[in-house]
């Protein structure tokens, strides 16, 4: 599992800020408390990445590539975050790869940073 910490959830606008980056972040299930500090937590095999830009999908580099079977495990930084994701292998990506990163809404789980309870979903 990754986790991110220093998350700001802002319910109200379906956002989550992550240093400077936004993500689109659907909580109408939940109706949380606005501009509220998470760790922002998603297991590498629901990590997206594209070897072209997409809509909704950030910039990262590979850092380090680890060779699993007919899948891969791709280290990635992006703005100083470090992050795992699990995707096929694809031939375009080595070290030092400039790729795209999706964390879908969907796959993003929410933690309370003082107690490690999961707050979302």
């Amino acid at each position: 599992m990754n986790f991110i910490e220093g998350v700001l959830w802002d319910a109200s606008q379906g956002k989550l800020q992550v240093g400077h980056l936004q993500l689109e972040f659907n909580t109408s299930k939940n109706g949380g408390k606005d501009h509220k500090e998470v760790i922002l937590g998603i297991r590498p095999e629901n990590i997206e990445v594209s070897v072209s830009p997409k809509q909704g999908f950030f910039e990262a580099q590979s850092d380090f590539i680890e060779p699993i079977g007919n899948r891969i495990i791709i280290h990635l930084v992006a703005m100083k975050l470090k992050m795992k994701a699990k995707i096929e292998k694809i031939k375009e990506i080595n070290k030092g790869s400039k790729v795209w990163v999706k964390f879908p809404s969907e796959r993003i789980l929410l933690f309370d940073p003082k107690n490690g309870d999961k707050i979302f979903p």
